[in-house]
């Protein structure tokens, strides 16, 4: 079964400078290209923060786009023209200085600076990525699109790059000692944001585990069904220049960073008490029916999933607000765009199950919506008994049998005899 698109009514509501770069997609390279441009732009708001589970949060979001190989995942590289002005800026600043200090201390480099920049590939080593971390202050992001180029690097060094990327999520302090080089660096409160791509047969050597707690930090987009033959014939002439726009997106992006890098304050986020109930109570069903199911090893990425709700709205709610976001040390999130987050969330959280199972070898393609049914259903039981259920939950007698097959089909069930079924345990 494919992966369930992500809701219209996400796409309705989005902030117009967001939403204004979607009108020309649709379907899976729309969904890729909105994924892609969010995680780009998590890394693009300084000085943005909100406390979260007593912890204080910048806007940071892993994303990884999984699919096969030719089928429009590479879209999200147009995302990075909405951080490329900010990326140029600061490499010029960066590079002006470097060249300032060489021509006024030449043949003494020791207290040389080094390159600051916003955007880093993927192939970059655990010890210059210490080194970018360090010396930018408000963050970079990682953009690659081919999961190969990071896998061929972690064969080598999975334990430090393991270890920054986990660190890094939480803003946690990283630090690296080396005796070759006598090299030491530590970087307090590191922001890094990561976008990447590949295929599933690169899942497993890019994340090595599903239980290493880096699995768990990402954000999920996953799809098979992009094999179809694509329209290559060239748009009208009077179609929207779609680089363009996003290059335009991306100026405004970048009088947003120059603002509230200018300003030099932090602008606290924060959820509404309607909204942090809701946030609880959807995540806390979600890890209770996984729980209830026998997904154990699942239950850390619901609860990160939290986080990156928060997170979510936290970047729609700048967006939103892009304009006048600096006028205030308060952003409180609207509910439009906190139902966006949750919304987008609910529908990544059943891609994610999908790429856990690949783990496992077990792709039983089940949802979250799957999980709750099961969840109703006793043990052992009867048709009629299932259909009962069903229509306490608004399911009609039709879809209930259809799920009832589809669950004998993926072998959660079994069928005892004829209208009696039994769960299997641990599906």
């Amino acid at each position: 079964m494919a992966n369930k698109f992500i809701k219209e009514s996400v796409y309705e509501s989005l902030p117009i400078i967001l939403k204004q770069g979607m009108e020309t997609f649709e379907g899976r390279e729309r969904d890729v290209i909105l994924m892609s441009s969010l995680a780009v732009l998590s890394g693009c708001l300084p000085n943005i923060t909100g406390v979260y589970d007593d912890k204080k949060y910048f806007s940071n979001l892993y994303l990884l786009i999984l699919a096969p190989p030719a089928s429009g995942k590479g879209r999200m590289n147009i995302a990075a023209l909405l951080a490329e002005r900010i990326h140029a800026k600061i490499k010029s600043d960066s590079q002006a200085a470097i060249d300032k200090y060489k021509s006024e201390n030449k043949g003494n480099l020791k207290g040389c600076p080094k390159l600051d920049v916003k955007i880093v590939p993927g192939n970059v080593s655990s010890a210059k990525l210490y080194t970018h971390l360090k010396v930018s202050k408000n963050g970079i992001v990682m953009i690659e699109s081919e999961a190969d180029s990071i896998s061929a690097m972690l064969k080598q060094e999975w334990g430090d790059f393991s270890d920054v990327l986990r660190k890094a999520y939480h803003h946690e302090k990283i630090s690296l000692s080396r005796e070759t080089d006598d090299k030491f660096i530590e970087v307090f409160n590191p922001k890094l944001s990561l976008v990447l791509s590949g295929t599933k047969n690169q899942l497993k050597p890019l994340l090595q585990s599903h239980e290493n707690g880096l699995f768990s930090r990402f954000l999920y987009y996953y799809f098979n069904d992009g094999t179809e033959w694509k329209d290559v014939a060239p748009r009208k002439e009077d179609s929207i220049d779609r680089m363009q726009t996003f290059q335009q997106i991306g100026d405004s992006i970048y009088d947003l960073y120059q603002t509230l890098i200018t300003n030099n304050r932090t602008i606290s986020f924060e959820l509404t008490n309607k909204q942090w109930d809701e946030l609880n109570s959807t995540l806390g069903y979600a890890n209770y029916l996984l729980n209830k199911n026998g997904k154990i090893s699942f239950l850390s990425s619901v609860k990160r999933h939290g986080l990156m709700l928060f997170r979510l709205a936290m970047i729609l709610s700048t967006l939103r607000k892009h304009k006048t976001v600096f006028n205030s040390e308060k952003l409180v999130c609207e509910d439009v765009d906190f139902q966006i987050a949750k919304n987008i969330v609910k529908t990544l959280l059943d891609h994610a199950l999908t790429v856990f199972e690949l783990f496992e070898n077990k792709a039983l393609g089940l949802t979250i919506k799957d999980y709750s049914t099961l969840a109703n259903l006793p043990y052992q039981f009867e048709r009629g008994q299932a259909i009962a259920i069903g229509r306490d939950l608004d399911i009609p007698e039709r879809t209930m049998d259809y799920f009832l097959n589809r669950m004998l089909n993926k072998k959660v069930l079994i069928r005892i005899k004829p209208g009696f079924y039994r769960k299997i345990k641990n599906s």
